[in-house]
């Protein structure tokens, strides 16, 4: 998670936020899903199969999109995890667009 809050490049923070769900929550795969169009921004591992955990990437003016894991041993863990490592993506996200309004 720490190089994901860390991240300054906006086209990396999705791929940053995926890896960070999925060292979170010990899934097998997963994707970053976004909010308007449900197009994939980033996918890792196998394609889903059984229970798939998710949780929006929160925004101030709605949602920023989805992530969605896979493959996970404990659902109701995973599902934290998975809340917070969304958050803290969504939060990225939306300090680097202010970052760039401000410039």
């Amino acid at each position: 998670m720490e190089r994901m809050a860390a991240e300054r490049r906006p086209e990396r923070v999705i791929p940053a936020t995926l890896d960070a769900a999925l060292a979170a929550t010990g899934g097998r795969g997963g994707r970053v899903l976004a909010a308007s169009s449900d197009a994939v921004l980033a996918s890792e591992g196998p394609s889903p199969r059984g229970a798939c955990v998710r949780a929006e990437l929160p925004g101030r003016e709605g949602p920023l999109g989805r992530v969605e894991v896979w493959g996970v041993a404990d659902e109701a863990e995973a599902q934290a995890a998975l809340r917070l490592v969304a958050a803290v993506g969504a939060r990225s996200l939306e300090n680097l667009s202010l970052q760039r309004e401000n410039a």
